[in-house]
């Protein structure tokens, strides 16, 4: 970092914050604009916040997307050979979804 605050002080400021809500947005925010412009900050601000509440609750939310894109996938897989009414309930899925992915897939032809 080029200005006079370094990045060890900023990650200990950051991470010092005691409101929980103030604290995961400054790290999100400040994650993001290191992400952004590529500032060195980033890998170490990464790891504090993959070990705090906010980091786990990011990694429970990707968790849970991979689950519900796996279950898109498999859903699409059976568009040629199920109706949108039996794909929608062996995926877990929304007869709404089903048939929006059916759409797309007629698209595609």
């Amino acid at each position: 970092m080029d200005s006079k605050i370094s990045k060890d002080k900023v990650i200990e400021l950051s991470t010092d914050i005691s409101d929980k809500d103030v604290k995961n947005q400054c790290q999100t925010i400040l994650l993001s604009l290191a992400l952004k412009f590529n500032i060195e900050i980033s890998d170490e601000l990464g790891r504090k916040i993959r070990m705090s509440p906010l980091g786990q609750k990011i990694f429970n939310e990707g968790i849970e997307e991979g689950k519900i894109e796996k279950q898109r996938e498999i859903a699409r897989n059976l568009l040629d050979v199920l109706n949108d009414q039996m794909i929608a309930k062996k995926c877990d899925l929304s007869l709404e979804e089903v048939k929006q992915l059916r759409k797309e897939y007629e698209n595609k032809k």
